[in-house]
């Protein structure tokens, strides 16, 4: 008569367990004191190298993700490099306003021929690449510490790569 690979094994995994049980019970109580001390040992290592595994795991998952932003980075500024920026034969001059703790309604009064800029020292972003809190006029300069094709992205593409702090 054959016996089936599987209850063969499934014989043997029950005689390792009587022969292992039987073992167990031939030991002194300090042996198994000493047996239970080993074991939780070798239970800390485990979770200790589980730990540090999952921490390797998630720092090649930033990594990853950062690589990934600086690609994007790559891919945004070449689709916007065709583009042919038109420069008016009427050259206007900028006037900054700068606002912190107030909001600018309107700006109105302005010289013909000039044309406003507002920095808002309020609105702050959270960079998705590196962490760091950077007001919203420094996006792009920020960006192009990372990667210098940042310079050709429109601030919708620019708004992609940080989160809003409030």
């Amino acid at each position: 008569m054959e016996i089936e690979y599987v209850e063969l094994e499934k014989m043997v995994k029950e005689n390792k367990n009587k022969n292992r049980l039987a073992k167990y019970d031939s030991l002194t109580v300090l042996e198994k004191q000493e047996l239970l001390k080993q074991l939780k040992q070798d239970q800390l290592k485990l979770e200790t190298r589980t730990k540090e595994k999952q921490k390797i795991i998630d720092d090649l998952d930033n990594s990853t993700k950062k690589q990934g932003l600086l690609d994007k980075i790559d891919k945004l500024s070449k689709q916007t490099k065709n583009v042919i920026p038109v420069v008016s034969e009427d050259y206007t001059k900028t006037i900054t306003i700068e606002c912190s703790g107030g909001l600018v309604t309107d700006v109105t009064g302005l010289p013909e021929g000039y044309d406003y800029e507002i920095i808002d020292y309020d609105n702050k972003g959270v960079c998705k690449i590196c962490g760091d809190t950077v007001i919203e006029h420094d996006w792009r300069e920020h960006l192009c510490s990372h990667n210098p094709n940042a310079d050709g992205l429109d601030w919708k593409e620019l708004n992609e790569f940080f989160d809003d702090v409030f």
